[in-house]
């Protein structure tokens, strides 16, 4: 694995990784490139046939170079870092997150912040990518926008429930000259 920014010895003097050089060398590796307040992350691409090592390679680097960093996620289909999670610390597991497991990631959830268009870009995302994804760009895009339409349905059912749940509370924080039109004005995040 040679990342892009290296050189015949990559980065030695400063290296986070050390592996073998193709001429009997050593190539030092950096996760990170640039001076000390401006500072990227280097990227890199692993390709290889089933079997090949992908795994293994990465796990080595990871490593390596753990002592760099207060944590590490990483996201894969499989159990190919198991062994790697294990080196990190006593008693570490991977979290495995399955359709009828315990644990779940809830995407539409926006922890109490007003839904904003990012994050409706990204759980529209999420979803057009759980169901998979058309060859055809204008098929590809009309169903996105369809899921958008739908999720945004959804949030808006979501806070007209939860605001007629709290209707009291609402009353409660807007007194009578405060209301308008008739009906109490109750916000999200408000109450």
């Amino acid at each position: 694995m040679l990342p892009v920014t290296s050189t015949f010895t990559g980065h030695l003097k400063t290296a986070e990784a050390i592996y073998d050089g193709p001429a009997s060398n050593l190539i030092g590796i950096e996760t990170f490139s640039g001076s000390n307040e401006n500072k990227s992350p280097q990227h890199a691409v692993l390709l290889g046939m089933s079997g090949a090592g992908k795994s293994v390679t990465v796990c080595d680097l990871l490593s390596q170079t753990e002592g760099y960093f207060a944590y590490t996620v990483i996201i894969e289909e499989g159990l190919s870092y198991g062994i790697y999670t294990q080196t990190v610390e006593e008693g570490a597991r991977p979290i495995i997150i399955h359709p009828d497991g315990d644990l779940t990631i809830n995407y539409l959830d926006t922890k109490g912040l007003p839904l904003t268009p990012d994050h409706l870009s990204a759980a529209t995302a999420l979803v057009a990518r759980m169901i998979g994804t058309s060859s055809q760009e204008d098929k590809q895009m009309l169903r996105q926008a369809q899921i958008a339409k739908y999720l945004n349905l959804l949030y808006e059912d979501s806070f007209q429930d939860w605001q007629k749940k709290r209707h009291d509370q609402c009353r409660e924080r807007y007194p009578s000259h405060r209301r308008k039109h008739g009906f109490i004005h109750c916000d999200l995040w408000g109450v």
